[in-house]
């Protein structure tokens, strides 16, 4: 219980960081946009999957920025003295980059089904 009340805690720290929730989305957002001018041209795969490979890229960075930000700040040593494990925390930072990536791919997917 207590995971997944941290995981609730991180997505509400990367929401609320505007910068963070602004790259995280328009990447998704220009990369759609951009597939969806090129009706007829042949980059439209290329686009899809590099779309996706930078979505997973760009979450990967953010979460790990989060954990070096947390162990600057003192947060992670913080955690540490709890009852959480290190097991548990590495848990929740791979849940939050995967609901993060599961966003972007949706806003993505979304926004081409609009288009189409």
């Amino acid at each position: 219980m207590q995971a997944v009340s941290l995981t609730l805690w991180e997505l509400k720290r990367v929401i609320r960081s505007r910068r963070m929730l602004a790259i995280l989305l328009g990447l998704p957002l220009a990369a759609a946009l951009v597939r969806s001018v090129l009706v007829g041209s042949d980059i439209r795969c290329a686009i899809t999957l590099s779309c996706l490979f930078m979505c997973a890229v760009l979450t990967a960075a953010a979460t790990y920025n989060r954990f070096v930000i947390d162990r600057i700040s003192g947060l992670h040593d913080g955690l540490r003295c709890t009852p959480i494990t290190n097991k548990a925390l590495a848990g929740v930072r791979i849940v939050v980059g995967v609901m993060l990536f599961l966003v972007q791919t949706g806003i993505f997917f979304g926004i081409l089904a609009l288009c189409y």
